[in-house]
């Protein structure tokens, strides 16, 4: 069986023994954004485990897709360690407990999977006799090893739920036997954890009132077994990416273990990468997008230790996206955006390599220069943490050099780093919404009203102050509002949250609602600033801001027009990463890999304005995904959908005919009844914000007319300052900055002519040239030369003085800051006898605190200060005397 048919097998057999098929969430947990990525199973359902949630089903099956990074180091060392696998699951909420729960894994595993019960071991607590008990009857009691509190007790926390686990393991030997251990003999197969206890603060184990289980298979770890293979990486599916590594790296998976584990990471990081671009997140320096962007580095170092210094990760894309299709509808469809994205991060990545080779050879050049023979073990860190450097490489490069680093400063470094980032994995630093997921198991569902109406009388159920609940607010006290019903919508989908009034019956106002938003699904939370006493129970007026939302609805439907656009224009691929609509504009992310032309952008302003003009009509459909999908509705990036969704139809024609829509997203949000309500659209920007992803931001509506209006004021003001029409303002102001131009060039050229001696800065041959052992050094400081001024008076003074060192500065005041550039000029003659005019400028950089580098006979360099200038001026020549290669 392939894992296609385990995985349907696995969801059909629990689906028959009465369970829920619940579909894969996001790696980004929606049930606790407090969680920085979707570890387990279990996660999506710890609201149900908890009780906190009215419960719709107490059995539960999925097939999860899920993200671990604690292991890393070991994987592609192992046979069984990954960073993205699928963990297959069924679950019970206070339902049914131990018995059913191995009786169904070991039917399952014998008998719809066809495993040979012999070569099955089982593990449980070393206290649970129950369980021992109730396995005694399926396997030989020679068969079941009792482990300890480190393998088979789970614990959610110090406190809280915890219990017993039993594993199921398998053995690849099937020989005689103590029983499962750390050696690759082993495969943990199944873990079912039994739910049972809540641990008190003084470690008191109280039984809990309704029990609950929790099991976790790894399907690869499955397949392995059925395939008959030793390693998850030899299995089917993982057998097209290490081919792929093969034929990227030009080496063999093979018998060198050196060789196995680089292709083996480079398979299980593409599986990851992929997916966390598809759940919507994006290379970055923090949270969620950092781990991205260190498994793709580190994916891509593995093909630098084989020569392959060029963006290879990209195309293995559409390997990864085929072999997992049928786990998410719609990869194959965003394939192309995901694969814009990992290559743009890798050639950022490619670049940051040569930025850390020109660090790593300053570092060298700073460690001879002092005659130390080894570099500190913190900067070789640096060099691996920051820009990707293996300490292996590293290591070789400085034996070149003659030299070494501090390898136990290395490992501590290291080992620091480490420890920042378990504390960073605790969590999202996102809000901790256990209070609402109990507010919400007492309210009940928050009725959205919003599309249909901007105001609603309702009770208010709930108020929150300081993150606790309280009977009531006070005038000039902020806290949160919870109501039966409400036209105030929250923030989500990129859209922010509704602001406006809350009322008496009587019209006065209660309170001032200066956001919404929803903690958890189904619940709204109106935050406010009381004004008048405020009781629960209460029955108020809730007023959404009329004009702000209006303006918000003509951004949100704007960005629908503007989605269809850019991909008209731009190409399928142009899917959206992201938007922000408001009230005063909208922002859109978007899949793409370079600047819009001026060109692309007037044709999407075109497309857009036409549709606004065509007035079309737009339709909210509610359906079923499997709908929405067959319609051709368009999903987004990093979303998830529950079993309804809200399509929305932007045609000219019948919205019954989804083929000839305009436009067709699913999409929660409030939006214009027409296209011809949005008024106009103007584009403000485009720019580039992650790898492989750029940024419009624009206006539309009464935002575009005010837009439009100041430019228009612009416009005028320019054409009285030049005394000109409006219309011929532009050529008047090109006249203007050519004549500027040919100034700037001829006061250039006088500058050149002074410095030179032409001019009253005097001789260069008399007061400028110094000898230093045997060689002419010349040193020049002139203000108010740019770099490339420097650059031309370098060459036509090492032209004059034939033989020697040319060094020439330069102070210029830009926008109020102070700046210093400087060239170094090396005859060929001085050359040989071993100076270099990239490392003097490398020297004399440092000394001022500034940067420079360059080639042996040329190079230059620049700071930020005068006075570092001057004082660097005088030791210039005792440079020259220390050999410098």
């Amino acid at each position: 069986m392939s894992q296609k048919d385990l995985r349907k097998l696995f969801l059909e057999y629990f689906k028959k023994n009465g369970h829920t098929v619940v579909p894969s969430d996001s790696l980004i947990p929606s049930s606790d954004p407090t969680l920085l990525f979707t570890s387990a199973g279990m996660v999506q359902f710890k609201s149900h485990f908890l009780q906190q949630i009215p419960l719709t089903f107490t059995r539960a099956a999925s097939s999860q897709r899920c993200l671990r990074t604690t292991d890393i180091e070991k994987v592609g060392v192992t046979p069984r360690h990954l960073t993205f696998f699928e963990m297959l699951g069924n679950f019970s909420f206070g339902d049914y407990f131990k018995k059913d729960a191995i009786a169904w894994g070991w039917e399952f595993l014998t008998k719809e999977v066809g495993l040979p019960a012999e070569r099955l071991w089982v593990t449980v607590y070393k206290d649970d006799d129950e369980t021992f008990d109730i396995w005694k009857k399926i396997v030989p009691e020679t068969k079941i090893k009792r482990m300890g509190d480190e393998t088979n007790f789970w614990n959610m926390g110090p406190t809280g739920p915890c219990g017993p686990c039993s594993e199921i393991f398998w053995d690849f030997k099937n020989g005689p036997s103590k029983g499962p251990d750390e050696t690759d003999r082993w495969m943990e197969v199944w873990n079912l954890v039994f739910t049972q206890f809540d641990r008190q603060p003084d470690g008191k184990l109280n039984p809990l009132p309704k029990k609950n289980i929790d099991t976790g298979m790894g399907l690869e770890r499955l397949t392995s077994v059925v395939e008959g293979v030793g390693t998850n990486f030899d299995t089917s599916l993982f057998k097209p990416l290490i081919s792929f590594a093969e034929q990227s790296c030009g080496q063999k998976y093979g018998p060198d273990k050196r060789i196995n584990t680089s292709l083996r990471v480079i398979a299980d990081h593409l599986r990851a990468i992929t997916f966390l671009v598809f759940d919507g997140i994006l290379p970055s320096n923090e949270g969620r997008g950092y781990v991205l962007r260190r498994l793709l580095r580190r994916a891509l170092r593995q093909g630098s230790q084989f020569g392959l210094n060029q963006p290879f990760l990209f195309k293995g894309v559409p390997i990864m996206t085929d072999l997992m299709k049928d786990t998410a509808q719609d990869l194959v469809d965003r394939r192309e955006s995901i694969a814009v994205i990992i290559k743009q991060e890798e050639e950022r990545f490619l670049d940051t390599i040569a930025s850390g080779s020109e660090r790593l050879n300053d570092l060298i050049d700073k460690t001879k220069a002092a005659k130390g023979r080894r570099i500190p073990g913190y900067d070789v860190f640096r060099l691996y943490d920051t820009y990707g450097f293996p300490p292996e490489l590293t290591k070789e490069i400085l034996a070149e050099s003659g030299l070494t680093y501090d390898e136990k400063e290395f490992d501590k470094a290291k080992d620091e780093a480490q420890k920042l980032a378990r504390e960073g994995w605790k969590g999202s630093g996102a809000k901790d919404v256990t209070l609402y997921k109990e507010i919400l198991k007492k309210t009940g569902v928050s009725h959205f009203t919003g599309y249909e109406t901007l105001h609603n009388t309702s009770v208010i159920k709930e108020i929150v102050k300081d993150g606790k609940s309280v009977s009531e607010l006070k005038p000039g006290e902020t806290g949160e509002i919870i109501t039966a019903e409400t036209s105030f919508y929250p923030e989500g989908g990129g859209q922010v949250g509704d602001i406006g009034l809350i009322k008496s019956k009587e019209e006065e106002i209660l309170a001032i609602v200066t956001d919404t938003q929803k903690p958890v699904n189904d619940l709204v939370v109106h935050i406010v600033e009381a004004k008048k006493n405020l009781k629960v129970g209460e029955t108020i007026t809730l007023e959404v801001a009329k004009d702000t939302r209006e303006a918000t609805m003509r951004h949100h439907t704007a960005t629908h027009l503007l989605h269809a656009a850019l991909r008209s224009v731009l190409g399928k691929s142009a899917t959206q990463a992201g938007s922000l609509v408001n009230p005063e504009k909208l922002r859109f992310d978007f899949a793409y890999n370079k600047a819009l032309t001026p060109q692309q952008i007037l044709e999407i302003e075109n497309i857009v304005n036409t549709a606004v003009l065509k007035n079309m009509k737009v339709t909210p459909v509610v359906t079923t995904p499997d709908v929405a999908r067959k319609m051709g509705t368009m999903a987004l990036f990093g979303e998830k959908y529950g079993d309804k969704v809200r399509c929305l139809i932007i045609s000219e024609v019948s919205p019954e005919d989804p083929t000839a829509a305009f436009s067709l997203e699913l999409c929660g949000g409030t939006h214009c009844h027409a296209s011809g309500d949005i008024g106009a659209f103007k584009i403000l920007s485009d720019e580039s914000v992650a790898a492989g992803v750029r940024r419009i931001e624009a206006v539309a509506g009464l935002k575009a007319i005010a837009h439009f209006r100041e430019v228009e004021k612009n416009l005028l003001n320019a054409a009285e300052i030049l005394k000109s029409a409006p219309a011929d303002t532009p050529g008047r102001i090109q006249k203007l900055l050519d004549n500027q131009k040919k100034m700037e060039q001829e006061i250039s050229q006088l500058k050149l002519k002074m410095a030179q001696g032409g001019g009253t800065a005097g001789s260069a041959a008399a007061s400028d040239i110094q000898t230093v052992n045997g060689v002419q050094l010349m040193i020049k400081v002139v203000d108010g030369l740019g770099p490339n001024d420097l650059r031309t008076l370098a060459d036509r003074l090492k032209q004059q003085i034939k033989s020697g060192v040319i060094f020439v500065a330069s102070t210029l005041v830009d926008e109020g800051r102070e700046k210093v550039s400087f060239v170094f000029a090396l005859t060929p003659d001085v050359i040989a006898k071993g100076l270099s005019a990239g490392a003097l400028a490398k020297t004399v950089a440092t000394e001022i605190g500034g940067s420079g580098g360059g080639r042996p006979d040329f190079a230059q360099g620049g700071g930020t200060s005068k006075n570092k200038l001057q004082s660097v001026l005088g030791k210039i020549p005792g440079f020259l005397k220390i050999p410098i290669s």
